[in-house]
C-alpha cells in the first residue's frame, strides 16, 4: 500500500487545539521563564529536557502528544507546512506535511523515539532540517 496524504478531520483539529493547551501548560511548568509568546523549537527542546529530569507530573504519552502537536503547530506556523493524517501500510498517522518541496515530519514518533533514546536536545535540529528542506 503506498502512502496516502489526507485532509484532517474537525476532531483532528479539535485534539490539536486542545494539545497546544496542554502543551502551555507542560512548557510553563518545565521552563519558568518562558515569556509565554510562542513555544519555539528551543523552548520545546528545553522542555523536554526538564521533562527527562522529572518525569514525576506529566505521563509520558501527555509530553508526546502535547509538545509533538507544539512542534508541528510551529513548523505549520513559520514553515507554511500543513497538519495532515499519513496512512500507508503500518497504520494512519498525524504529521505535518510541505507540498514543493515535498517534505513530511511525524512529530509524535520523534518524540516518542526521543523519549525511548533520552536523546536531547533533537527539536531544533529537526525544526532545522526541514527548515533547510523547505526554504532552500
Amino acid at each position: 500500500m503506498e502512502m496516502k496524504i489526507l485532509p484532517l478531520t474537525q476532531e483532528d483539529k479539535n485534539w490539536i487545539e486542545v494539545g497546544m493547551e496542554m502543551a502551555d501548560e507542560i512548557v510553563s511548568h518545565y521552563v519558568p521563564d518562558w515569556d509565554r509568546k510562542e513555544i519555539t523549537h528551543f523552548i520545546l527542546d528545553s522542555a523536554f529536557a526538564g521533562w527527562l529530569k522529572d518525569q514525576k507530573i506529566y505521563e509520558e504519552d501527555m509530553i508526546v502528544n502535547s509538545l509533538g502537536i507544539a512542534l508541528g503547530e510551529y513548523m505549520v506556523r513559520h514553515l507554511t507546512m500543513q497538519w495532515v493524517t499519513v496512512t500507508d501500510q503500518y497504520g494512519a498517522t498525524m504529521a505535518v506535511h510541505h507540498e514543493n518541496p515535498e517534505w513530511t515530519t511525524f512529530p509524535f514518533d520523534a518524540l516518542r523515539k526521543r523519549v525511548q533514546t533520552k536523546e536531547t536536545p533533537f527539536v531544533a535540529f529537526l525544526y532545522s532540517d526541514a527548515e533547510k528542506a523547505i526554504l532552500h
